[in-house]
């Protein structure tokens, strides 16, 4: 899955910690990892970001449907412009 964005985040009493992990796989089934590297890494939240149109026509779906399968907890972030350019990031 190009793109793929893990990030755990554990919250109490208002600090915050997180910790990030940034990996691309490619091909088929790579997105059949992403579970069990989140699970490898120790996070017990993933933050998967996406754009309007992928979760419109139900791509980001194809990775939300994994986490639920595996029983992860996640947070979908897509007020993202698609192809955004470097002024946007």
């Amino acid at each position: 899955m190009p793109g793929a964005h893990a990030s755990a985040v554990a919250d109490s009493e208002r600090n915050c910690k997180s910790s990030s992990f940034n990996a691309s796989y490619h091909g088929k089934g790579a997105i059949n990892e992403i579970p069990g590297i989140i699970e490898a890494k120790g996070f017990k939240k993933a933050f998967i970001a996406t754009d309007p149109d992928l979760l419109k026509f139900g791509v980001t779906k194809k990775v939300t449907d994994l986490m639920d399968k595996a029983g992860m907890a996640y947070e979908v972030y897509s007020d993202i412009k698609p192809n955004p350019t470097i002024e946007n990031v």
